[in-house]
Formats: C-alpha cells, sequence, structure tokens
C-alpha cells in the first residue's frame, strides 16, 4: 500500500510506474490494476535466484531508470545482483537487521537513534529518514479529519495489518469482552491474506459488543474518520492513522516493529502495550481503558502524533529521485518490487 502511494506521486509528476510482484493476493493486484498501474508477474520465489534474474531481466526490458526494493525477502545476494542491472536503487528500510547494499537513496520513515541504525553511511546514498518521509496514498490526503475527540471513545477501529499471522485480531476481541461498559461499536479489518477470518466470526458472534468484519477494505480513511481510536500494529498503518488523527493503541507484532512502538511511546504519540505473546486479554483491556474514558490523554495522543506525519513523505521523495536522476531529465519509467 505505501508502494502504491509513492507510484501515484511519481505519476502526479509524470513518471510511469509499473509493479513487478512474485506473490501478491489476488484482492491487491486488482487493488494495483484499478489504479491504472501495470503488474508484471514474477514467475519464481520471492527473494530467490530466479527471482533476481526474471526481475533484472524485466528492468533490461523496458530500459527502466529505478527499481525500488519493498520487502523483507530480498537478501544480501539479491540486492547486489538487482543493483547491478539498475540504473538507481531505492530500498525500503523500516528495520530489518542485515546491511544495506549500496544504493542511490534509504527511505525509512520510523523513529530511530539513526546513528545507531546506520553507524556507516556510503557517501553515495541519501537517507531520508523519519516520519515526514512516510508515504500516504491520495484518498488519505483528500480526507484528513478535523474533529474534536468525542469525551468518551465509544467507536473501535481493530486492525492488525494484511495477514496477520498471530490472530492478535482474536487476541484484542477477546479482550474487549473484559470491557461490558461503556457498550462499544467494533468495526474489524482484516486483509486479504487473513487466514484467521472463521475464527474472528465465531469471536464476533460471542462478543457482548457491536461487532462488525470488513475484508479488502476500499475505503479506510473513511473508516478511520469514523473511529475514536484503534488498536493497531506497528506497521505502516500507524502512519495513516497519525494522518487522520486517530489515537491509536500498539500491539507489537515484529521484531522490527519493538523499537517504533518504544519510540512513538515515548514521543507520546501512541499508547504501546508491548509484545503480542506476552499481553493477557485483561492487559490489553486496560489499555483499551485508558484511552476510553480519558479524552485530554487521547487529545494529547492525537496532538503529538500529527506532528510528526504531515502527508508530503511521497512528494519529498520523488523529488529526491529525480535529483538522484539527473539535474535536466526525470526518470521515464521506475519498478515497484
Amino acid at each position: 500500500m505505501r508502494c502504491l502511494a509513492l507510484a501515484q506521486e511519481l505519476r502526479k509528476a509524470g513518471v510511469k510506474a509499473m509493479f513487478a510482484v512474485a506473490a501478491i493476493a489476488e484482492e491487491l493486484r486488482k487493488r494495483i490494476r484499478s489504479e491504472g498501474f501495470e503488474v508484471s508477474f514474477i514467475a519464481a520465489e520471492p527473494g530467490s535466484a530466479t527471482d533476481s534474474l526474471c526481475t533484472s531481466s524485466l528492468l533490461s526490458r523496458n530500459d527502466c531508470d529505478w527499481l525500488v526494493l519493498d520487502g523483507y525477502h530480498f537478501s544480501d545476494q539479491y540486492r547486489r545482483s538487482v543493483a547491478a542491472v539498475s540504473r538507481h536503487l531505492l530500498l525500503m528500510d523500516d528495520g530489518d537487521p542485515r546491511p544495506l547494499c549500496d544504493c542511490d537513496i534509504v527511505v525509512n520513515p520510523d523513529i530511530e537513534d539513526w546513528n545507531t541504525r546506520y553507524p556507516a553511511r556510503s557517501q553515495r546514498t541519501q537517507f531520508l529518514l523519519g516520519p515526514k518521509f512516510a508515504f500516504l496514498r491520495r484518498e488519505f490526503l483528500n480526507a484528513r479529519a478535523n474533529h474534536l475527540p468525542s469525551p468518551i471513545a465509544t467507536r473501535i477501529l481493530v486492525t492488525m495489518g494484511g495477514a496477520d499471522p498471530n490472530n492478535v485480531t482474536l487476541q484484542v476481541l477477546e479482550a474487549l469482552q473484559h470491557i461490558p461498559e461503556p457498550h462499544l461499536e467494533v468495526v474489524i479489518v482484516t486483509g486479504a491474506s487473513n487466514p484467521h477470518t472463521e475464527r474472528i466470526r465465531q469471536g464476533i458472534v460471542k462478543s457482548c459488543h457491536k461487532v462488525s468484519l470488513l475484508t479488502n477494505v476500499k475505503d479506510m480513511p473513511e473508516l478511520m474518520l469514523n473511529s475514536d481510536l484503534a488498536v493497531t500494529g506497528c506497521g505502516g498503518t500507524w502512519c495513516e492513522l497519525a494522518y487522520m488523527k486517530v489515537p491509536m493503541l500498539l500491539i507489537t507484532i515484529a521484531v522490527n516493529q519493538e523499537s517504533l512502538a518504544n519510540s512513538l511511546a515515548r514521543e507520546e504519540a501512541a499508547l504501546s502495550l508491548g509484545w503480542f505473546g506476552s499481553l493477557s486479554p485483561a492487559d490489553i483491556a486496560k489499555g483499551l481503558q485508558s484511552l476510553i474514558a480519558n479524552q485530554k490523554l487521547r487529545s494529547g495522543v492525537i496532538a503529538n502524533a500529527a506532528e510528526l506525519v504531515d502527508g508530503k513523505g511521497a512528494e519529498r521523495v520523488v523529488s529526491a529521485m529525480k535529483m538522484v536522476s539527473s539535474s535536466k531529465d526525470s526518470p521515464r519509467l521506475l519498478v515497484v518490487r
């Protein structure tokens, strides 16, 4: 989804962007194509040597100026291989422990100790770091909220990412049973890759609250506009919630999210509960209750988070890419991988 935001901004700047995918849910493929972008299928295991060869061939056939790599399955060897073919390389980095290969631009929209994260920096590489470089899709930029927090938060959005392999969504649903009052309106959003839909439906039947389950949502900004608070992981959704002024209760569901969750909590831009595996339903319920009943706390969280994300991240990155390409010529074609 963040690559779709980048592609939208590139098109706005007159640059053609195409997507190259080795594994993707059909609904996501349809979504990308519905936005008018070409999707090329790579018939290989994601991140494999065959994948590298196929991607390199695609770059050569289409005379591409840039390759954007965004994913955890691209090994050092893979990245070096495609970098040798691509004129310019941009790496999206959000916590990958492996060293970065030589590239033109690194984008990391998280909040970190950058000297620790990048102790040695190539003179060739531009590092675009922090939430001011977060990508937001067009529908978010057109729908920013201005409403004030309600005295009691009764509309809860639960979204734990596209796959949620550990079914943290069900954990949150069970935690809500520990909050009989006030009666809540809960919207659960799952992605096309979520394997736990049936178990979640069974949990909804038992809930003491009004709960609805939505899959493959097309209008997340509208859902966020109608939410008093959100329970989420610490993936890219946090930037969208910050921009839409929805206070966040964070649950860490991946190793690379831990540092960011701690940083957002330190900035008082969210409440962080820590690792999903160490949380009981009562723990999650306690965190929810602290936000539900405290309008002042939610107002502070909203203000601090909104300061971090201004919605111009993709615009800033595209400007940097055009400067790297040439002082005279803007890039002709870019591949998002």
